[in-house]
């Protein structure tokens, strides 16, 4: 019989605080995930622990156990920290691209023991494939626009959205406005140049274009802002969209003009189920509790319509709750 450490850690921790919703929160872990740990272990071992409405007591099998569970926890923590001093294990998160906001989340994790290595492969698809390659622990994008449903033992949560602008030539009639309105940017081509595109941020467009009646414009190449805000000037009635407050040159040839209602991008933290590193439920509590979301019911605010409903739904606060346990 092999014993699972984070069961019996469980037990032991339990036992010393004679209330599992006490030692859940000593665990970082929901009062339901320290209960699920102790079944499997008394599956094994037999009945530990007896439950009674203020607490738990130990069972005579429980308290015979429990100096042998003391010194198999002790032996483990020896064995970590002797190998402590080898290079941590890093987190490897995508953050899609330098420009958005998962670069930032992750950057807010002020852990100096902890080692985050970035990638940038500007696609959920091939993240999304990197996390079930195991070459990634977690990846940011837009879940609800992938041609299909995540795949089985991946989970997600919204955890930040990019305000979006308008950008027009400055030869176009727009280019002078304050603001936008969707009725303005009827009948007009957004520009969203599909070579190089993600899947998923084409979908976006699409959504959005046919939201405001715009057409949809996918022929061009995307090299990069550079080459889009070139691309931009070409037609004086064609329009994109850039983030609000992304950094743009200082360029006479273009204009960003805010739109209402404001267009958000949405992006999503997605994991394995199945992760087993502690720093990953660390590091998405962080994201969690510091996510700032817009109001779904908020009509100055433009958002895909699964977004929206996602958004509406209170979301689980518990963070071990919605990881493995």
């Amino acid at each position: 019989m092999d014993l699972d450490l984070t069961q019996v850690r469980a037990f032991v921790t339990v036992a010393d605080e004679g209330h599992v919703g006490r030692a859940g929160a000593r665990l970082h872990l929901s009062q339901q995930a320290v209960s699920k740990r102790l079944a499997r272990l008394e599956r094994h071992l037999g009945l530990l622990l007896v439950r009674h409405a203020t607490g738990v007591s130990l069972t005579e099998n429980g308290r015979r156990i429990l100096p042998l569970a003391r010194e198999l926890l002790a032996a483990a923590d020896a064995l970590t920290g002797a190998v402590n001093h080898a290079a941590p294990v890093p987190i490897r998160v995508d953050v899609w691209g330098h420009l958005h906001p998962p670069l930032d989340l992750v950057g807010r994790f002020g852990r100096p023991d902890v080692v985050i290595e970035p990638s940038m492969r500007r696609s959920l698809p091939a993240a999304l494939a990197a996390l079930g390659n195991h070459e990634v622990d977690l990846a940011f994008g837009d879940v609800d626009h992938l041609d299909e449903p995540l795949p089985d033992g991946f989970a997600s949560r919204p955890v930040a959205t990019t305000p979006l602008a308008a950008l027009v030539g400055a030869g176009s009639d727009l280019a002078t406005r304050e603001v936008l309105s969707a009725g303005d940017l009827s009948g007009r081509p957004l520009f969203w140049p599909a070579g190089g595109s993600s899947v998923e941020v084409t979908s976006f467009a699409r959504e959005y274009a046919d939201s405001v009646g715009a057409h949809l414009s996918t022929v061009g190449r995307n090299l990069g802002l550079d080459d889009l805000l070139t691309q931009v000037c070409g037609d004086e009635r064609r329009f994109t969209l850039v983030g609000a407050n992304w950094p743009l040159p200082a360029d006479a040839r273009v204009r960003r003009v805010p739109v209402r209602p404001e267009p958000h991008y949405p992006w999503y933290a997605v994991w394995r189920v199945a992760n087993p590193q502690r720093t990953l439920v660390d590091l998405l509590g962080m994201i969690f509790r510091s996510s700032v979301l817009p109001d779904p019911h908020d009509r100055r605010v433009w958002l895909p319509a699964a977004t929206r409903r996602r958004l509406a739904v209170p979301a689980h606060t518990d963070v071990a709750g919605t990881l493995p346990s």
